[in-house]
């Protein structure tokens, strides 16, 4: 079983998922995490000098490779 949240920036998505992954005792992963690891850049500073369609990309080809 998997849990996905979704949401708009800055929500709270990441504090409540490492909350209920403890509670659930499950691994969590959070997509922000994924590709600041792969690009070596913050997210903000992705969306400052690549944009936000390059950091939607970085999310599809985490999917395409299992990471997601």
């Amino acid at each position: 079983m998997n849990i996905i949240l979704t949401g708009f920036m800055a929500t709270g998505k990441s504090e409540i998922g490492r909350e209920l992954a403890r509670l659930l005792k499950m691994e969590f992963a959070d997509t922000d995490d994924l590709i600041e690891e792969k690009v070596e850049m913050k997210i903000s500073e992705i969306f400052v000098k690549k944009g936000e369609k390059y950091s939607v990309d970085e999310i599809n080809k985490l999917k395409s490779l299992g990471y997601l």
